[in-house]
């Protein structure tokens, strides 16, 4: 059996990982939201110009392809009948 001394140091110590380990990961969270946006990110000082070149080349999310892709997805299903071996036969009545 451990002693309170031994438990207190051990609770003390998962307690301080996990105290460093949320500082270290604010601390990377922060450094993510101070870069600077580049290229093609929304934000970034030429994403107008770059949206606008896409759309005159018809490349990235303005692609034909693309577009007819998103396009088929939207479309709504046609209602199908099921096949005949699926369809509810009826039932042969009893007589009673």
């Amino acid at each position: 059996m451990m002693s309170v001394r031994k438990r207190r140091a051990k609770i003390h110590r998962i307690q301080l990982v996990t105290r460093r380990r949320r500082v270290i990961g604010l601390l990377e969270d922060q450094m993510w939201d101070r870069m600077a946006a580049v290229g093609r990110e929304f934000g970034s000082p030429d994403f107008e110009r770059l949206m606008e070149e896409d759309y005159r080349l018809g490349q990235g999310v303005f692609d034909p392809a693309v577009l007819q892709a998103f396009q088929a997805r939207n479309k709504p299903l046609a209602v199908q009948d099921p096949p005949e071996d699926l369809q509810p036969q009826p039932q042969p009545r009893t007589p009673s």
